[in-house]
């Protein structure tokens, strides 16, 4: 199940988070709070030179607040040795004019800083939360969802800190000029204020709204995301099985949803802008008609207040804009803060690096119980007791679901045992020791896993530092160094999207040289071969045959004919061991689980 479905947070405690992780990235928020006091310093500014243009141009309240405040700019002016001519408040209004520009620049840059420091720090900790996080874990999600965590819903995180930073700049200019009504007419910005608490009750509901069509937008993207990808990655399958169309069909459904869904959301914010704005001039040409009929305003404070309610109107519908796109826009930040805490809270406990000796005797499990859920009634591994010898070849074999690729998870330090014991050289693996062993193990599994990169790349991707001579004698042991000399550029030939431009075989043969690129003592060998022809399985197991006696190799199959010289065999059956001994020994029981295997697949 993925982590958007639960329910949304409410909208103060995800406020109250995403104001944590604003402060959490440095000073870009102290920086755009007092960019925004400068801006609206420069806009009250601004509108006080209005007054003395008024005056000069023969505007007047005789005595009035509108003539009061003339006075003290004058008296202002004076104190530094201007008088208030119309030069003179011209070239104040321009040098205003300019300084606002540049605040104003200096303000989109700092916003789309602070926007992009938010995004990167949550990326980074996301990142590292899903690298760091238990396999158990992140085996019971869909990785899908981490990586729409990291671009899609990021980017609603982006709006939601531009829409915070605007909401702020609007709500900081809008008291500038409140201050001004204020003292033109305090009646008036009253009724004004009354006016505006009244608006801001009905937007509740459209609050309530956007909010629920953020938290469903991140559900439906989330599964669309998901179906694409597994669109895309078994587009080849689908196209074998004349399953293209039902694919398409199913992508579009939700692209058709996800379309839906922010139509919905942008017609919820354009109603309300509207609404705002038609109710908001209607009260405008009310309140000029009070401050005209029933106050009796002189003309020079009816101007000054038809001016500051002009501006203050779509300051305060930009607010309520605002403030309805980052509710819609917070369910995305839930999704990131929820993904980051749940692999935080399952992390592989951290521990400093042991590099431990080269390993002599070999790996035994003892006793050994796992479950992938706590809730889970019958473990996927029950009591397994096994002993993988150094320089020797075990296999482990058992039909789908027994427990095989679980068992080299566990040998992995992967998945952390429920009871039981893991031991190397008799030393017991835990959570300091594991990235040491994980250092000295090589593993291929059924779906080898290739970049779009050159075939030098993909094997120096296990071992950066390795040479061309390592490079070559890693090819020679994996039985690919003569398909690889033959592909047009050699080493430095693109193997395409997942190696698409290779054949199963030597995919599988790259990655063995990339494993044995790593000089490991133990060789995992999980379903290497399951999903070839019986031609290269041949030449794979006949290289895997050639590093007997080598190292340790665990060959996890449920193809016999792949362990027929293994020195030792397990079978496995519901996550518990039921047999064990060499090929031959097993096969000779005439009641074995192993010896029905065999027959099922006609090896003898």
């Amino acid at each position: 199940m993925s982590d958007v479905v639960e329910e949304p947070a409410p909208f103060r405690r995800s406020m109250v988070a995403f104001v944590k992780v604003l402060s959490s990235v440095g000073s870009g928020v102290l920086e755009n709070l007092l960019l925004t006091v400068a801006l609206g310093l420069t806009e009250w500014v601004g509108m006080m030179l209005l007054l003395p243009l008024l005056a000069l141009v023969g505007v007047r309240d005789s005595g009035g607040s509108v003539t009061q405040l003339v006075e003290r700019f004058a008296i202002l002016l004076g104190s530094v040795g201007l008088e208030p001519s119309l030069p003179v408040v011209l070239t104040i209004f321009a040098l205003l004019v300019a300084l606002r520009a540049m605040v104003q620049r200096r303000s989109a840059i700092a916003a789309t800083t602070l926007e992009q420091d938010v995004v990167h720090h949550l990326r980074q900790r996301l990142l590292a939360a899903v690298s760091m996080a238990r396999w158990e874990h992140l085996s019971t999600r869909r990785m899908t969802d981490f990586s729409h965590a990291m671009t899609s819903e990021l980017d609603r995180v982006s709006l939601a800190c531009s829409q915070l930073i605007r909401l702020v700049a609007e709500v900081g200019v809008g008291v500038a000029y409140v201050a001004i009504a204020i003292r033109v007419s305090i009646t008036l910005t009253l009724l004004a204020a009354v006016v505006g608490v009244f608006l801001a009750v009905c937007a509740r509901s459209w609050n309530a709204r956007a909010n629920a069509t953020g938290h469903e937008l991140g559900i439906i993207t989330a599964d669309f995301f998901s179906a694409l990808h597994e669109h895309l990655g078994g587009l080849k399958v689908a196209r074998a099985n004349g399953a293209v169309d039902r694919n398409i069909d199913v992508v579009s459904r939700l692209a058709e949803r996800m379309r839906r869904c922010s139509v919905t959301a942008t017609g919820s914010y354009a109603s309300s802008v509207a609404f705002f704005n038609i109710f908001s001039a209607l009260v405008l040409a009310l309140l000029l008609w009070v401050a005209v009929s029933i106050l009796h305003q002189p003309a020079a404070a009816v101007l000054v207040l038809l001016f500051v309610f002009a501006r203050l109107v779509p300051r305060f519908s930009s607010s309520i804009s605002a403030y309805q796109y980052l509710m819609g826009s917070m369910p995305a930040f839930d999704n990131v803060i929820r993904c980051i805490e749940s692999c935080e809270r399952n992390q592989e406990p951290a521990s400093a690096f042991v590099d431990l000796p080269r390993m002599s005797d070999g790996v035994e499990l003892c006793d050994v119980t796992f479950r992938y859920r706590a809730d889970q009634i019958a473990p996927t591994i029950d009591g397994v007791t096994l002993n993988i010898r150094a320089r020797q070849t075990t296999a482990i074999v058992g039909a789908s679901g027994a427990g095989k690729s679980t068992v080299a998870d566990l040998v992995l330090c992967l998945l952390t045992a429920e009871r039981g014991s893991i031991t190397v050289d008799a030393k017991a693996l835990d959570a300091s020791s594991a990235p040491g062993w994980r250092a000295q193990v090589g593993y291929v599994s059924q779906d080898t896993f290739l970049f779009h990169d050159t075939v030098r790349a993909n094997l120096l991707w296990a071992r950066p530092q390795a040479t061309e001579h390592d490079v070559a004698i890693a090819l020679e042991q994996a039985a690919a160094a003569e398909f690889v000399n033959k592909l047009p550029n050699g080493l430095d030939t693109v193997v395409g999207d997942r190696g698409v431009l290779l054949s199963g075989g030597e995919r599988q043969r790259l990655a063995l040289a990339r494993a044995l690129l790593r000089h490991p003592v133990l060789m995992i060998l999980d379903e290497a071969t399951s999903a070839l022809d019986s031609e290269n399985e041949r030449r794979v197991q006949d290289a895997i045959a050639q590093l007997h006696g080598e190292m340790a190799i665990l060959i996890i199959s449920h193809r016999l004919s792949a362990i027929r010289n293994a020195d030792a065999i397990y079978v496995l059956d519901a996550g518990r061991v039921i047999e064990s001994g060499t090929f031959q020994s097993l096969l000779a029981l005439p009641d074995s689980r192993f010896r029905d295997l065999c027959l099922a697949q006609g090896v003898r």
